[in-house]
């Protein structure tokens, strides 16, 4: 071998030692945020309210979602504190883990959620959550964050009360009777036309109706001037004493 030979073989050696050298010492030379950033790129942290409005006299519920791919060991969390929030008053708080399989890959989640009472009507603010956690494969640690989140108070809804439920039965029991009453007239004009000469004294079973209906009109001047005390009473004597009356039973 010439000595050129042997001089370009040696140059040779030294570029793949260099090379392996540079291999190995780069990885090294990395600054420490590019391994924090490819952990946070693992998990996914996402907050939301069940509704963008809720009125005064409801609540709402305020949810914060950490999900990552893998197994719900992978990652250790400190727990979750409430956010600060604007014109609402924290009344719970509570978590749950759960585990779900999308495309062949295992998905862990970690689920926080507040309910939250507004305190007045205007514009709601709940604010930021922070998620620190430990990666207990790395045992590399970072932390993360949620926006802001914006909700619109209302004035407060009325709620139906019992009074109402008391008009709807009254209603219903009105136009059950009224039914039955024109069922019972129309039955009695069909007689009267197919036996003209024959006349048929009107029964007290026929006169049920009449009497109902002016019991049912009763009750209702009670509800119309607000006695509401004895109403579903009334309506259910009214309805097992025409029932009994008409039907035995």
């Amino acid at each position: 071998m010439t000595k050129h030979n042997v001089s370009f073989a040696r140059r040779i050696r030294a570029i793949h030692i260099l090379s392996l050298s540079a291999i190995l010492i780069f990885p090294l030379s990395l600054p420490a945020n590019c391994q924090i950033d490819s952990i946070q790129a693992k998990i996914e942290l996402k907050s939301s309210a069940d509704r963008s409005e809720v009125p005064f006299n409801q609540r709402l519920t305020f949810t914060v979602e950490a999900s990552w791919e893998g197994e719900q060991d992978r990652f250790s969390m400190t727990p979750v504190g409430p956010p600060e929030c604007e014109n609402f008053e924290i009344l719970g708080t509570s978590s749950l883990n759960e585990t779900k399989i999308e495309e062949g890959k295992t998905i862990s989640l970690k689920i926080f959620r507040f309910t939250l009472k507004p305190t007045q009507t205007g514009a709601g603010r709940i604010g930021s959550i922070e998620l620190s956690y430990v990666d207990n494969l790395t045992k590399d640690s970072s932390s993360l964050s949620t926006q802001a989140v914006r909700v619109q108070i209302a004035p407060p809804v009325e709620k139906r009360g019992p009074k109402y439920r008391t008009v709807l039965i009254i209603v219903i029991f009105l136009v059950l009777i009224y039914v039955i009453y024109s069922a019972s007239r129309r039955r009695r004009r069909i007689e009267i036309t197919t036996d003209k000469e024959e006349e048929k004294p009107l029964s007290d079973e026929e006169s049920l109706e009449d009497k109902a209906l002016k019991k049912l009109e009763a009750i209702y001047q009670k509800v119309q001037e607000g006695e509401l005390d004895d109403v579903s009473s009334d309506v259910y004597k009214l309805l097992t004493g025409y029932l009994e009356a008409k039907y035995q039973i």
